[in-house]
């Protein structure tokens, strides 16, 4: 009789991916238009349908079992099952216009969309038929540890240089998470009228199913516009909003100002970040917006009479 009888399933699945794109417009000219645009997506699964999101049948499965056997013990019964998968990513676009002239027209925009979907089934069993199952003690344990860490970021810059000049800067960032799996340890029989027994001798039995999942990601988005003028008259629109993945909007609301200035604007920046973390799954997208609109400023010329 064997000391210890051990019946192990392990699986590890890794994904690591990096996708970066940048793009930069430079214009100059009397009248001066620059764009940037830059999109970065990423799409990771394991275990599931990249196209229906279904889970593939036969795929991301770990199974660990005796059936129908007759297995003995003097010490440890082990039947276990772990499952770690694992999907690391790094998204991040960048966009920058820049214009030069008489009129200077800025306009750039940056987007960032990741997508990391895990599932699968871990399961740990012993199929009790007409035989004896006996140990000193008996451990069904089926264990997951799957986990997502992933960054989305994107950034924007906008730089208007002229008498006129009009910044526009747009930046947003969306990451969708969720880890799907099962995780079963069980004790069951073959049939019902199986006639086999499962026996701890000398301790206990054990069954235990432990999800240890977790999902961090860290999405943000930074927009900046920025003007330069000899003397200008400016109107500044920044407005920023947060979706969840569940409830309504949160609305930071509009800040708005109207000044007159004789010396150049100085430098706007906005950012809006997050961290999270949440077993299951997780959401987080952002839209941070800047705009600046500036004309020359119109100075009255007071009269004078020479007498």
């Amino acid at each position: 009789m064997p000391n210890n009888v051990k019946v192990l399933a392990d699986s590890q699945s890794v994904i690591n991916a990096a996708v970066l794109s940048t793009s930069l417009a430079l214009a100059a000219g009397s009248t001066g238009v620059g764009i940037a645009i830059g999109v970065s997506v990423a799409q990771n699964y394991i275990g599931k349908s990249g196209s229906t999101g279904a889970t593939l049948p036969g795929t991301g499965v770990t199974t660990a079992y005796i059936s129908n056997s007759t297995v003995t013990a003097s010490d440890d019964l082990i039947v276990k099952a772990t499952s770690d998968k694992a999907i690391n990513a790094l998204v991040f676009a960048g966009a920058g216009a820049v214009s030069v002239g008489a009129v200077g027209v800025s306009v750039s925009g940056s987007g960032v969309y990741a997508e990391n979907i895990i599932g699968g089934a871990t399961e740990a069993n012993i199929a009790i038929g007409n035989q004896l199952v006996q140990g000193g003690t008996v451990t069904v344990q089926a264990m997951d540890t799957s986990r997502i860490e992933a960054i989305a970021a994107a950034v924007s810059l906008s730089l208007a240089l002229g008498n006129i000049g009009v910044a526009v800067s747009l930046a947003g960032a969306v990451a969708e998470n969720a880890i799907d799996t099962t995780i079963k340890a069980s004790v069951t029989e073959v049939a019902a009228a199986s006639t086999g027994s499962l026996v701890a001798t000398s301790g206990n039995v054990l069954i235990d199913a432990k999800d240890d999942a977790t999902i961090r990601v860290i999405s943000a988005a930074a927009a900046i516009a920025l003007v330069e003028a000899v003397s200008l008259q400016v109107w500044l629109f920044q407005a920023q909003v947060r979706w969840h993945s569940t409830g309504s909007p949160t609305k930071y609301l509009p800040k708005s100002s109207a000044r007159r200035s004789m010396r150049p604007l100085p430098q706007h920046w906005s950012l809006l970040a997050t961290t999270c973390k949440r077993p299951l799954a997780q959401e987080a997208r952002f839209l941070t917006i800047a705009v600046f609109c500036c004309q020359p400023l119109q100075m009255p010329i007071p009269s004078r009479v020479m007498l």
